[in-house]
């Protein structure tokens, strides 16, 4: 298999889910804001891919069945039917077409389903260049929440990263409170079963935001880029200030995929920031 990353090393899902996830993620939570830059930050994937685990079946299922116009089974009847009804208003969406979205939200107790919610996810590209900034405003209108994701590039050669991502999630009257928590993005090629991380390395910059930085060595850029031109869900788990886990699924679609390649090509082609001087110089 490939080396591990050297800027930010992502370990791999823990076999022991459940308690031991839990015991593990407990200690890695207190310390979201002792990593000691975007280079170094020591958030474990693992309690987090535990979680994710556990409701990746349903997304699956979720996805297989939104490609075959069916409704996803599983759950209460009312939810069914909250759930249907929120994809047949994104399947037609006033205004600028709409790729699909949908949040998963871990429950506590044996046997206890995990929740989800339907939304819409919107791509935008702004800018040209280095100043290009790619955004996916994501809404879940069941949770009145709307997540941020911008991704732009890194002209900071005091950080090392090739690309800069910022996720911002805002919720009214949210029970959980904010997020506090984002080890990262994973990123599912085509209709593949296993997502693959991006190798990132991120640091909280209030409750609710939160920065990650693309790892810059080489052979992650190149990992990475890959990646992000061929993937078709970006699946981002976070945590909530309550301590429970969530995984935001989102769909690129063919107004995503083509933002991104786009963006990519803007930053590609722009030529390098100049190095700063330094002062007295």
């Amino acid at each position: 298999g490939e080396p591990a990353a050297e800027q930010a090393t992502v370990p791999p899902p823990d076999a022991e889910s459940g308690a031991a996830g839990e015991a593990a993620s407990t200690e890695d939570e207190d310390d979201v804001d002792d990593d000691d830059g975007l280079g170094h930050a020591e958030v474990p994937f693992g309690p987090f891919l535990a979680a994710a685990d556990r409701a990746r079946q349903l997304v699956n299922h979720m996805l297989t069945a939104a490609r075959a116009g069916d409704t996803p089974q599983g759950g209460d009847a009312k939810s069914e039917e909250r759930l249907a009804a929120k994809d047949q208003d994104r399947i037609a969406p006033a205004g600028p077409a709409a790729e699909r979205a949908y949040m998963i939200i871990e429950q506590s107790g044996a046997g206890a389903d995990d929740l989800r919610f339907a939304g819409s996810t919107r791509w935008s590209l702004k800018g040209s260049g280095a100043n290009a900034v790619l955004s996916a405003e994501v809404r879940i209108p069941e949770r009145s929440a709307a997540i941020v994701f911008t991704m732009r590039r890194n002209d900071d050669p005091s950080l090392p990263a090739s690309h800069m991502v910022d996720i911002n999630y805002q919720a009214s009257e949210d029970e959980d409170g904010p997020i506090i928590n984002v080890p990262g993005f994973m990123v599912r090629v085509e209709d593949s079963e296993t997502p693959v991380p991006v190798r990132s390395a991120g640091a909280l910059i209030m409750p609710g935001q939160y920065l990650l930085g693309l790892s810059g060595g080489e052979e992650d850029r190149i990992h990475n880029l890959t990646l992000l031109k061929t993937g078709q869900w970006l699946e981002i788990p976070a945590m909530f200030k309550s301590r429970r886990r969530l995984v935001l699924v989102v769909e690129m679609g063919r107004s995503g995929s083509a933002a991104m390649r786009q963006a990519l090509d803007e930053w590609s082609a722009a030529p390098a920031a100049a190095p700063q001087e330094k002062a007295g110089q």
